[in-house]
Protein backbone atom coordinates (compact mmCIF):
# COMPACT_ATOMS: atom_id res chain seq x y z
CA UNK A 1 0.00 0.00 0.00
CA UNK A 2 2.88 2.73 0.61
CA UNK A 3 4.36 1.50 -2.48
CA UNK A 4 1.03 2.73 -4.22
CA UNK A 5 0.80 5.33 -2.07
CA UNK A 6 3.88 6.77 -2.94
CA UNK A 7 3.62 6.79 -7.04
CA UNK A 8 0.30 8.50 -6.71
CA UNK A 9 1.25 11.42 -4.45
CA UNK A 10 4.79 11.70 -6.53
CA UNK A 11 2.56 11.85 -9.41
CA UNK A 12 0.05 14.26 -7.83
CA UNK A 13 2.37 16.47 -6.77
CA UNK A 14 3.79 16.42 -10.30
CA UNK A 15 0.31 17.64 -11.13
CA UNK A 16 0.27 20.47 -8.97
CA UNK A 17 3.80 21.71 -9.76
CA UNK A 18 3.35 21.88 -13.21
CA UNK A 19 -0.02 22.32 -13.73
CA UNK A 20 -1.28 24.83 -11.57
CA UNK A 21 2.35 26.35 -10.41
CA UNK A 22 2.16 24.91 -6.48
CA UNK A 23 2.51 22.64 -4.18
CA UNK A 24 2.21 21.87 -0.59
CA UNK A 25 2.79 18.98 2.14
CA UNK A 26 0.33 16.60 3.99
CA UNK A 27 0.11 13.92 6.64
CA UNK A 28 -2.40 10.97 6.44
CA UNK A 29 -3.67 9.70 9.91
CA UNK A 30 -5.65 6.27 8.69
CA UNK A 31 -6.60 4.50 5.79
CA UNK A 32 -10.29 5.69 6.23
CA UNK A 33 -8.92 9.92 6.22
CA UNK A 34 -6.67 9.13 3.41
CA UNK A 35 -9.53 7.76 1.21
CA UNK A 36 -11.63 10.74 1.77
CA UNK A 37 -8.67 13.03 1.20
CA UNK A 38 -7.68 11.14 -2.06
CA UNK A 39 -11.35 11.77 -3.39
CA UNK A 40 -11.52 15.56 -2.54
CA UNK A 41 -7.86 16.59 -3.62
CA UNK A 42 -8.43 14.43 -6.96
CA UNK A 43 -11.56 16.71 -7.36
CA UNK A 44 -9.22 19.79 -6.09
CA UNK A 45 -6.28 18.93 -8.81
CA UNK A 46 -8.84 18.79 -11.85
CA UNK A 47 -10.35 22.27 -11.53
CA UNK A 48 -6.90 24.04 -10.78
CA UNK A 49 -5.77 22.11 -13.94
CA UNK A 50 -8.91 22.99 -16.20
CA UNK A 51 -8.69 26.72 -14.75
CA UNK A 52 -5.70 27.03 -16.57
CA UNK A 53 -6.33 25.41 -19.93
CA UNK A 54 -8.05 26.71 -23.07
CA UNK A 55 -8.92 24.30 -25.89
CA UNK A 56 -6.40 24.50 -29.08
CA UNK A 57 -6.54 22.63 -32.58
CA UNK A 58 -3.04 23.04 -33.72
CA UNK A 59 -2.93 25.26 -36.78
CA UNK A 60 -6.03 27.58 -35.91
CA UNK A 61 -4.12 30.50 -35.04
CA UNK A 62 -7.25 32.79 -34.85
CA UNK A 63 -9.37 29.95 -32.85
CA UNK A 64 -12.72 30.06 -35.43
CA UNK A 65 -12.49 25.87 -36.01
CA UNK A 66 -10.63 26.16 -39.26
CA UNK A 67 -7.15 26.17 -40.31
CA UNK A 68 -6.62 28.65 -43.54
CA UNK A 69 -4.95 31.47 -44.83
CA UNK A 70 -6.34 34.25 -42.10
CA UNK A 71 -4.31 32.29 -39.34
CA UNK A 72 -1.20 33.29 -40.95
CA UNK A 73 -1.20 36.99 -39.05
CA UNK A 74 -1.98 35.99 -36.13
CA UNK A 75 1.33 33.21 -36.07
CA UNK A 76 3.08 35.85 -37.59
CA UNK A 77 2.23 38.69 -34.43
CA UNK A 78 3.15 36.03 -31.70
CA UNK A 79 6.40 34.92 -33.64
CA UNK A 80 9.19 34.87 -30.26
CA UNK A 81 6.45 34.86 -27.77
CA UNK A 82 6.84 31.97 -24.81
CA UNK A 83 4.30 30.51 -22.69
CA UNK A 84 3.61 27.11 -21.12
CA UNK A 85 4.10 24.34 -23.52
CA UNK A 86 1.08 21.70 -23.96
CA UNK A 87 1.14 18.65 -21.56
CA UNK A 88 1.56 15.79 -24.33
CA UNK A 89 0.49 12.26 -23.64
CA UNK A 90 0.27 9.22 -25.78
CA UNK A 91 -3.73 9.41 -25.57
CA UNK A 92 -4.07 12.46 -26.37
CA UNK A 93 -4.37 13.93 -29.53
CA UNK A 94 -1.99 16.13 -31.53
CA UNK A 95 -3.92 19.09 -29.75
CA UNK A 96 -2.56 17.81 -26.12
CA UNK A 97 -3.37 19.63 -23.06
CA UNK A 98 -3.09 23.01 -23.56
CA UNK A 99 -2.66 26.21 -20.99
CA UNK A 100 -3.64 29.56 -20.96
CA UNK A 101 -0.17 32.10 -21.76
CA UNK A 102 0.05 35.60 -20.29
CA UNK A 103 -0.68 37.49 -23.25
CA UNK A 104 -3.59 37.15 -26.00
CA UNK A 105 -4.04 38.98 -29.77
CA UNK A 106 -6.05 42.41 -29.61
CA UNK A 107 -8.54 40.68 -30.69
CA UNK A 108 -9.00 38.41 -28.30
CA UNK A 109 -7.95 34.97 -28.58
CA UNK A 110 -4.98 33.65 -26.12
CA UNK A 111 -1.83 33.53 -27.60
CA UNK A 112 -1.83 29.75 -26.83
CA UNK A 113 -3.15 29.04 -30.49
CA UNK A 114 -0.55 30.60 -32.57
CA UNK A 115 1.77 27.70 -30.78
CA UNK A 116 0.76 25.28 -33.08
CA UNK A 117 3.13 22.18 -32.58
CA UNK A 118 2.63 23.08 -28.54
CA UNK A 119 6.25 23.33 -27.47
CA UNK A 120 5.60 26.71 -25.47
CA UNK A 121 7.22 29.11 -28.51
CA UNK A 122 5.80 30.66 -31.51
CA UNK A 123 8.24 30.18 -34.23
CA UNK A 124 8.88 28.70 -37.46
CA UNK A 125 7.52 25.06 -36.64
CA UNK A 126 4.31 26.41 -35.90
CA UNK A 127 3.98 27.70 -39.80
CA UNK A 128 5.03 24.10 -40.72
CA UNK A 129 2.33 23.13 -38.16
CA UNK A 130 -0.06 25.01 -39.89
CA UNK A 131 0.52 24.04 -43.91
CA UNK A 132 0.30 20.36 -42.44
CA UNK A 133 -3.31 20.78 -40.90
CA UNK A 134 -4.18 23.71 -43.34
CA UNK A 135 -8.29 23.14 -44.59
CA UNK A 136 -9.13 21.19 -41.06
CA UNK A 137 -11.75 21.93 -39.13
CA UNK A 138 -12.85 21.78 -35.65
CA UNK A 139 -16.36 22.70 -35.16
CA UNK A 140 -18.08 25.17 -34.34
CA UNK A 141 -16.11 27.18 -37.62
CA UNK A 142 -16.82 30.78 -37.15
CA UNK A 143 -16.55 32.43 -40.83
CA UNK A 144 -13.78 35.27 -40.69
CA UNK A 145 -15.37 38.67 -40.33
CA UNK A 146 -14.06 40.58 -43.18
CA UNK A 147 -14.85 44.82 -43.20
CA UNK A 148 -17.36 46.39 -45.22
CA UNK A 149 -15.31 48.10 -48.44
CA UNK A 150 -16.30 50.76 -50.37
CA UNK A 151 -15.21 49.85 -54.48
CA UNK A 152 -14.38 53.54 -54.82
CA UNK A 153 -11.63 53.46 -51.65
CA UNK A 154 -8.39 54.92 -52.67
CA UNK A 155 -7.03 51.77 -50.76
CA UNK A 156 -6.95 48.88 -53.59
CA UNK A 157 -5.63 46.51 -55.43
CA UNK A 158 -4.40 46.91 -58.49
CA UNK A 159 -3.39 44.44 -60.93
CA UNK A 160 -0.83 44.89 -63.85
CA UNK A 161 0.19 48.34 -63.17
CA UNK A 162 -3.66 49.17 -63.99
CA UNK A 163 -3.03 48.04 -67.78
CA UNK A 164 -4.92 46.01 -69.85
CA UNK A 165 -3.22 42.45 -70.45
CA UNK A 166 -2.13 41.68 -74.22
CA UNK A 167 -4.27 38.97 -76.02
CA UNK A 168 -2.86 35.69 -75.50
CA UNK A 169 -2.87 32.51 -77.41
CA UNK A 170 -2.05 28.62 -76.92
CA UNK A 171 1.25 28.52 -74.85
CA UNK A 172 2.20 31.90 -74.21
CA UNK A 173 3.15 33.26 -70.92
CA UNK A 174 2.26 36.32 -68.89
CA UNK A 175 2.86 37.85 -65.95
CA UNK A 176 1.06 40.09 -63.87
CA UNK A 177 1.88 41.88 -60.78
CA UNK A 178 -0.23 42.61 -58.15
CA UNK A 179 -0.29 46.33 -55.99
CA UNK A 180 -1.44 46.96 -52.68
CA UNK A 181 -2.10 51.09 -53.06
CA UNK A 182 -2.48 51.44 -49.49
CA UNK A 183 -1.25 55.39 -48.69
CA UNK A 184 1.39 56.01 -45.97
CA UNK A 185 -0.06 56.50 -42.80
CA UNK A 186 -1.70 53.41 -42.43
CA UNK A 187 0.16 50.57 -40.66
CA UNK A 188 0.22 46.78 -42.02
CA UNK A 189 0.61 43.79 -39.95
CA UNK A 190 -0.53 41.11 -42.19
CA UNK A 191 -2.86 40.05 -44.73
CA UNK A 192 -4.45 37.07 -46.36
CA UNK A 193 -6.45 36.49 -49.36
CA UNK A 194 -7.48 34.03 -52.24
CA UNK A 195 -7.17 34.12 -55.93
CA UNK A 196 -9.45 31.99 -58.53
CA UNK A 197 -8.68 31.38 -61.79
CA UNK A 198 -10.26 28.88 -64.70
CA UNK A 199 -7.83 25.77 -64.58
CA UNK A 200 -9.02 24.57 -67.76
CA UNK A 201 -7.72 27.74 -69.54
CA UNK A 202 -3.86 27.93 -68.15
CA UNK A 203 -1.22 24.98 -68.18
CA UNK A 204 0.19 26.65 -65.23
CA UNK A 205 -0.79 28.99 -63.19
CA UNK A 206 1.67 30.25 -59.99
CA UNK A 207 1.65 33.02 -57.63
CA UNK A 208 4.96 34.37 -56.83
CA UNK A 209 5.02 36.54 -53.57
CA UNK A 210 8.83 36.88 -53.25
CA UNK A 211 9.57 40.72 -52.77
CA UNK A 212 6.40 41.60 -51.52
CA UNK A 213 6.68 45.20 -49.88
CA UNK A 214 5.01 43.30 -46.19
CA UNK A 215 8.08 40.67 -45.91
CA UNK A 216 10.91 41.85 -48.30
CA UNK A 217 13.64 43.06 -45.47
CA UNK A 218 13.19 39.68 -43.75
CA UNK A 219 11.18 40.27 -40.98
CA UNK A 220 8.21 38.65 -42.13
CA UNK A 221 7.10 35.19 -44.18
CA UNK A 222 4.55 34.66 -46.85
CA UNK A 223 2.92 31.53 -47.05
CA UNK A 224 0.40 29.97 -49.76
CA UNK A 225 -2.24 26.99 -50.66
CA UNK A 226 -2.33 25.74 -53.94
CA UNK A 227 -4.83 23.91 -55.11
CA UNK A 228 -6.47 23.40 -59.00
CA UNK A 229 -8.17 27.18 -59.50
CA UNK A 230 -7.28 28.31 -56.17
CA UNK A 231 -4.38 30.27 -54.53
CA UNK A 232 -4.92 30.78 -50.63
CA UNK A 233 -1.91 33.30 -49.62
CA UNK A 234 -1.04 34.59 -45.62
CA UNK A 235 1.40 37.43 -45.21
CA UNK A 236 2.91 38.37 -42.00
CA UNK A 237 5.02 40.83 -40.36
CA UNK A 238 7.33 39.02 -37.55
CA UNK A 239 5.31 40.13 -34.44
CA UNK A 240 3.99 43.67 -33.80
CA UNK A 241 5.98 45.11 -36.16
CA UNK A 242 4.03 46.84 -39.06
CA UNK A 243 5.16 48.49 -42.26
CA UNK A 244 3.66 52.03 -43.35
CA UNK A 245 1.69 51.88 -46.48
CA UNK A 246 1.35 49.51 -49.33
CA UNK A 247 3.72 48.20 -52.18
CA UNK A 248 3.70 44.95 -54.40
CA UNK A 249 2.01 42.08 -53.70
CA UNK A 250 3.82 39.53 -55.82
CA UNK A 251 3.35 38.43 -59.31
CA UNK A 252 1.10 36.07 -61.31
CA UNK A 253 2.34 33.85 -63.75
CA UNK A 254 0.17 32.17 -66.27
CA UNK A 255 1.09 29.89 -69.05
CA UNK A 256 -1.66 29.44 -71.51
CA UNK A 257 -2.65 25.72 -72.41
CA UNK A 258 -1.53 24.07 -75.79
CA UNK A 259 -5.04 23.03 -77.23
CA UNK A 260 -6.94 25.74 -78.04
CA UNK A 261 -8.89 24.03 -80.39
CA UNK A 262 -10.65 22.37 -77.76
CA UNK A 263 -11.02 25.65 -75.68
CA UNK A 264 -12.04 27.84 -78.82
CA UNK A 265 -13.76 25.30 -81.79
CA UNK A 266 -14.08 28.15 -84.22
CA UNK A 267 -11.21 30.23 -85.64
CA UNK A 268 -10.71 33.05 -85.44
CA UNK A 269 -11.91 33.82 -81.87
CA UNK A 270 -11.86 34.81 -78.52
CA UNK A 271 -12.82 34.26 -74.79
CA UNK A 272 -12.31 36.26 -71.61
CA UNK A 273 -10.61 34.47 -68.32
CA UNK A 274 -10.66 36.04 -65.07
CA UNK A 275 -8.44 35.94 -62.25
CA UNK A 276 -10.08 37.20 -58.99
CA UNK A 277 -8.63 38.32 -55.80
CA UNK A 278 -11.52 38.40 -53.33
CA UNK A 279 -12.03 37.50 -49.27
CA UNK A 280 -9.19 39.82 -48.67
CA UNK A 281 -8.66 40.65 -44.95
CA UNK A 282 -5.65 42.94 -43.97
CA UNK A 283 -4.90 43.96 -40.16
CA UNK A 284 -3.04 46.82 -38.68
CA UNK A 285 -1.26 45.74 -35.47
CA UNK A 286 -3.60 46.39 -32.82
CA UNK A 287 -5.67 43.30 -35.28
CA UNK A 288 -8.45 46.04 -36.72
CA UNK A 289 -9.25 45.04 -40.17
CA UNK A 290 -8.53 47.74 -43.14
CA UNK A 291 -10.70 47.87 -45.88
CA UNK A 292 -9.55 47.62 -48.96
CA UNK A 293 -11.31 47.33 -51.83
CA UNK A 294 -10.53 43.85 -54.35
CA UNK A 295 -10.20 43.78 -58.27
CA UNK A 296 -9.48 41.25 -61.10
CA UNK A 297 -7.51 41.42 -64.11
CA UNK A 298 -9.02 40.39 -67.36
CA UNK A 299 -7.21 37.85 -69.46
CA UNK A 300 -8.00 37.86 -72.91
CA UNK A 301 -7.01 34.33 -74.73
CA UNK A 302 -7.63 34.04 -78.44
CA UNK A 303 -7.14 31.48 -81.19
CA UNK A 304 -6.10 32.72 -84.93
CA UNK A 305 -8.10 32.35 -87.49
CA UNK A 306 -6.65 31.22 -91.03
CA UNK A 307 -9.25 33.69 -93.14
CA UNK A 308 -6.63 34.66 -95.73
CA UNK A 309 -3.23 33.47 -96.98
CA UNK A 310 -1.75 36.51 -95.48
CA UNK A 311 -3.08 36.28 -91.93
CA UNK A 312 -1.35 32.58 -92.07
CA UNK A 313 1.92 33.68 -93.01
CA UNK A 314 2.00 36.70 -90.00
CA UNK A 315 1.01 33.95 -87.55
CA UNK A 316 4.10 31.59 -89.07
CA UNK A 317 6.28 34.72 -89.09
CA UNK A 318 6.33 35.75 -85.43
CA UNK A 319 6.54 32.26 -84.53
CA UNK A 320 9.53 31.64 -82.48
CA UNK A 321 11.90 29.01 -80.79
CA UNK A 322 13.85 29.44 -77.32
CA UNK A 323 16.95 26.34 -76.80
CA UNK A 324 18.19 25.15 -74.57
CA UNK A 325 14.41 25.75 -72.99
CA UNK A 326 14.80 25.69 -69.50
CA UNK A 327 18.00 27.37 -68.94
CA UNK A 328 20.41 26.81 -66.65
CA UNK A 329 22.87 29.75 -69.08
CA UNK A 330 22.45 32.14 -71.57
CA UNK A 331 19.54 31.09 -74.32
CA UNK A 332 18.82 31.51 -78.18
CA UNK A 333 16.29 33.12 -79.69
CA UNK A 334 15.86 31.71 -83.44
CA UNK A 335 12.89 32.88 -86.16
CA UNK A 336 12.62 32.02 -89.77
CA UNK A 337 11.82 36.04 -90.41
CA UNK A 338 13.23 39.07 -89.08
CA UNK A 339 12.07 41.02 -85.89
CA UNK A 340 12.72 44.42 -84.70
CA UNK A 341 12.15 44.56 -81.10
CA UNK A 342 11.96 41.72 -78.33
CA UNK A 343 11.01 42.76 -74.44
CA UNK A 344 11.63 39.92 -71.93
CA UNK A 345 9.56 40.60 -68.42
CA UNK A 346 11.21 38.98 -64.93
CA UNK A 347 8.62 36.62 -62.66
CA UNK A 348 7.95 40.07 -60.27
CA UNK A 349 6.46 41.67 -63.45
CA UNK A 350 9.67 43.98 -64.32
CA UNK A 351 11.09 44.55 -67.39
CA UNK A 352 14.71 42.68 -67.52
CA UNK A 353 15.69 43.68 -71.40
CA UNK A 354 13.60 45.65 -73.59
CA UNK A 355 16.08 46.74 -77.20
CA UNK A 356 15.04 47.97 -80.73
CA UNK A 357 16.95 45.79 -83.07
CA UNK A 358 17.11 45.90 -87.49
CA UNK A 359 15.55 43.10 -88.97
CA UNK A 360 17.59 40.26 -86.94
CA UNK A 361 16.97 36.38 -87.10
CA UNK A 362 18.12 35.08 -84.10
CA UNK A 363 19.02 36.68 -80.60
CA UNK A 364 21.12 35.77 -77.71
CA UNK A 365 19.56 36.15 -74.25
CA UNK A 366 21.71 36.92 -71.31
CA UNK A 367 19.33 34.32 -69.01
CA UNK A 368 22.68 33.05 -67.12
CA UNK A 369 22.57 36.71 -65.10
CA UNK A 370 18.95 36.64 -64.30
CA UNK A 371 17.33 34.94 -61.39
CA UNK A 372 15.62 31.75 -61.29
CA UNK A 373 12.30 31.58 -62.82
CA UNK A 374 9.07 32.06 -65.38
CA UNK A 375 10.11 34.89 -67.75
CA UNK A 376 7.99 36.10 -70.38
CA UNK A 377 9.42 36.77 -73.84
CA UNK A 378 8.30 38.85 -76.44
CA UNK A 379 9.27 39.53 -80.09
CA UNK A 380 7.87 41.95 -82.61
CA UNK A 381 7.77 42.90 -86.33
CA UNK A 382 5.39 45.07 -88.71
CA UNK A 383 2.96 42.13 -88.59
CA UNK A 384 2.00 42.01 -85.20
CA UNK A 385 4.61 40.47 -81.88
CA UNK A 386 4.15 36.90 -80.36
CA UNK A 387 5.42 35.74 -77.16
CA UNK A 388 6.44 32.43 -74.80
CA UNK A 389 7.74 31.62 -71.78
CA UNK A 390 11.40 31.03 -70.99
CA UNK A 391 12.60 29.16 -67.72
CA UNK A 392 15.71 29.83 -66.14
CA UNK A 393 16.75 27.39 -63.87
CA UNK A 394 20.03 27.29 -61.47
Amino acid sequence: MKKNLSFFFDKMHYLLLHGAGIAFTFTIENERTMSKWLIISLLFVNVIALSGQVEVFPGDANANGRVDQYDIPYIGYAYGQVGPSRIMQEEVTLAGVPQDWAASFPSGPNFAHADGNGDGVVGLLDFITWSNQFGMEMPPVTPVSLPEVNPASALSVVWNNGEVVAPLTSNESVSIPLHFSIPEGQPVNGLAFRLRYRPSHFQMAQFDAAGNWLTSDGDGIFLQHTAPGIVDVGMTRFGNNPVDGGGAGGVMNLVIITDMVGLLEAAPDTLISWVVLEQLLVVDNTFTPVAVATDSVAVKLYRPGNTTPVEEAAGQALSFQLFPNPSLGDCQLVTSVPFNWIQVVDPLGRVVLQQEVKDVFDFRLPSGQWPPGIYSVRIRNETGDRGSALLVQR
